[in-house]
């Protein structure tokens, strides 16, 4: 029995034996799904997007585990495990500290890396090509107002048999929120990539902004590897929200960054407007959307050539998406 496969019976065993004490076990189990009629500057396509189950459960105050699956990948050959994103154990002993084992998400910044995949439309280069879940284990603290400070030992974004390091700190509040990282990742043996992410997001009621920048290096002399990003989000009422955002990605160095190529300077531009026909009910979303990018960047990730493309595409999709609570008896999703 390979090691994955021990931690998922080790996991549904530890279910079993929770759930026996209903009292102190709650769960919730859903699947959420997007399709969409696309337009990609050529032609029309129609396509499912998304299609995910996800399952949370705590058992008392101190336990709680997180499984969420992408169907799709799975559909495609992938085993359970590849083809989720988490599948993630938690343990808080106190409200200050929560220490986690699993697969998860590499705790590096920031708010676009960070979405959830039925939230988004159109990536950065960077967040597009992320390792962005990995097997890992993590320890974080509330540190007073400062918010959450954590560390996580993962496998490196570069490659899963290779080996990262994050520092983070989270800080969610009604006005302001973080997510600021410090991050060392091996891109081969004993060689690793540094990055520095801060993401900031301000609430201004019905207007909100999101700004996040990353910076890359191999070198503390050589910091042109670089994404920013920023959205503004106008909410006129509880059902519908409106955005604009930009996002540029930058190699200018020698490295051949797997995230953003070489020679890469990619700008895209993005809108978006989503709404909810039914009030006082989320889990039917429309939604209309596009992008513009341009730019240059190497003819592929890993390629020699010192000459960049010059490139330019135009996409836009109309959608819905949808949220089936199968099974709960306590409410996790807002």
């Amino acid at each position: 029995m390979t090691y994955m496969k021990k931690v998922f019976f080790i996991g549904l065993l530890l279910i079993s034996a929770l759930s026996a004490r209903a009292q102190e076990f709650s769960y919730e189990a859903n699947m959420e799904s997007r399709a969409a009629l696309m337009y990609n500057g050529d032609d029309f396509s129609y396509n499912t997007q998304q299609v995910q189950t996800n399952f949370y459960a705590s058992y008392g105050e101190h336990l709680s585990m997180r499984i969420r699956t992408r169907m799709y990948n799975w559909s495609k050959g992938a085993n359970f495990f590849d083809a989720s994103d988490y599948f993630e154990f938690y343990y808080s002993p106190d409200e200050n500290w929560t220490f986690a084992a699993g697969k998860g998400d590499n705790r590096f910044g920031s708010f676009e890396y960070d979405q959830r995949p039925i939230n988004f439309y159109y990536l950065s280069e960077f967040s597009n090509n992320v390792g962005a879940f990995r097997w890992c284990a993590s320890a974080e603290r509330q540190a007073g107002n400062l918010g959450r400070v954590g560390v996580q030992v993962a496998q490196s974004m570069y490659a899963t048999d290779l080996i990262g390091y994050n520092l983070y700190l989270h800080r969610f509040t009604d006005k302001w929120s973080a997510m600021w990282s410090l991050s060392a990742h091996e891109y081969e043996k004993d060689s690793y990539m540094g990055m520095v992410a801060i993401g900031d997001e301000y609430n201004f009621g019905k207007f909100k902004l999101r700004l996040d920048a990353i910076d890359r290096f191999v070198s503390i002399d050589d910091l042109a590897d670089w994404t920013v990003s920023a959205r503004a989000t106008w909410v006129p009422t509880d059902r519908l929200q409106i955005a604009f955002e930009y996002a540029k990605d930058v190699n200018n160095t020698e490295f051949r960054d797997a995230m953003v190529a070489k020679g890469s300077d990619i700008n895209q531009y993005q809108f978006r407007a989503e709404y909810y026909p039914f009030k006082e009910n989320r889990n039917i979303r429309l939604h209309a959307c596009g992008a513009i990018r341009q730019g240059q960047t190497a003819p592929d990730i890993f390629s020699s050539s010192t000459i960049p493309v010059e490139f330019s595409s135009t996409s836009a999709q109309v959608g819905i998406s949808w949220r089936i609570i199968k099974l709960h008896n306590r409410n996790y999703l807002k």
